[in-house]
């Protein structure tokens, strides 16, 4: 009788524990998935690398990376189709403390995605040269290959930092409202003011006559000064056709890079790029106008723009960055202004053109 009761007790006790248990067991799994949902901070840099180098992380890892991301299946195609094997055109960016982004690859022996990363502060206390810093008031800075692609009302930007090389991503602003650096807003008026006008036709203006002769030229020369452009020869043709109604402008939103540049072409040397200072990525449907203040043109040499969808016929790619681009020169020899020397104060409007 006794040892029944003690068998008794025994499975009274085990059950109480097993009561407890499922009591305890979801508090104590909350916590955890809470701070997954918080998101994650990236702060300890090259502790976990995704890739040793970017040869690594574009031969082997980056493309099947790009799977793993929750984006929308036709911005995966895209981007994996945009930068193959080699990453091919890319653009140096700076990942800077605080900023967000919507996924990262993780390396380390079991190589996984965080979800909602956030770049870490991480303080410079001491100047190159020894010279201590106000506590806070310095940061690093991660530096990263940048890819953007436009998809149904947002930008689409992919990262390849060059610490740890954990490919990652964000999604930005919509098209329809764009966040524009404030250089490409509205400064002024004419003469202190210059607006270069940035057409983009659909396919239909490749068939117009001469066109397809001159991009097809244009995809040979070596230069863009005094070199056979679609965008300069045929830019009335457009404009023309366009009021006749035998053309349109593109109806779909693509992203341009503008940028200043320095390049010893001006002075009719190699159109070797020695300096650029990015304005920002801009979503363009068909038309849109870039304003600059004439002292901004007066210290760079040209203004270059380059298709970041990568889905354009004209221009062709340029054999030596293997990007679609033009370049709007500031200087020329015997000019006052470059290109803008065309078309004179009062006016200040110049246009370039882009097919689709």
């Amino acid at each position: 009788m006794k040892i029944k009761v003690r068998e008794i007790a025994f499975k009274v006790l085990l059950l109480f524990a097993a009561f407890l248990l499922l009591i305890f067991i979801p508090t104590m799994v909350i916590p955890e998935v809470r701070a997954a949902e918080a998101g994650v901070k990236w702060d300890r840099w090259n502790i976990a690398p995704f890739a040793s180098s970017k040869e690594e992380a574009c031969a082997k890892v980056l493309i099947e990376s790009i799977d793993g991301f929750n984006m929308p299946p036709p911005v995966k195609e895209h981007f994996k189709a945009a930068l193959g094997a080699t990453c091919k055109g890319g653009t140096e960016v700076w990942l800077t403390p605080h900023q967000r982004l919507e996924q990262m690859w993780s390396g380390g022996p079991k190589p996984h995605v965080m979800n909602n990363v956030t770049v870490g502060e991480l303080p410079v206390l001491k100047s190159p040269d020894g010279r201590s810093y106000r506590k806070g008031a310095v940061a690093e800075a991660a530096k990263a290959f940048s890819w953007t692609f436009a998809h149904e009302g947002k930008v689409y930007v992919l990262y390849l930092p060059f610490v740890c090389f954990n490919v990652s991503w964000v999604a930005t602003a919509s098209p329809e409202q764009p966040v524009v650096p404030a250089v490409l807003k509205p400064l002024g008026a004419c003469p202190d003011v210059y607006t270069l006008k940035v057409n983009v036709w659909e396919r239909k203006a490749f068939n117009l006559p001469g066109v397809e002769r001159t991009a097809a030229k244009e995809e040979l020369e070596e230069k863009f000064v005094g070199a056979s452009h679609v965008s300069r020869m045929h830019g009335g043709q457009f404009r023309k056709a366009y009021a006749a109604g035998e053309i349109a402008r593109s109806a779909t939103t693509r992203v341009f890079r503008v940028s200043f540049i320095m390049t010893p072409e001006v002075r009719g040397e190699a159109p070797a790029v020695t300096e650029e200072h990015v304005l920002g990525d801009v979503p363009i449907t068909g038309l849109h106008e870039l304003q600059f203040s004439r002292a901004q043109l007066e210290t760079w040499d040209a203004i270059r723009v380059v298709s970041i969808n990568d889905d354009v016929v004209s221009p062709p790619r340029y054999h030596q960055t293997g990007l679609h681009e033009l370049r709007f020169f500031n200087r020329l020899p015997g000019t006052t202004l470059g290109e803008w020397d065309s078309n004179p104060v009062p006016d200040c409007i110049m246009n370039e053109h882009w097919i689709e």
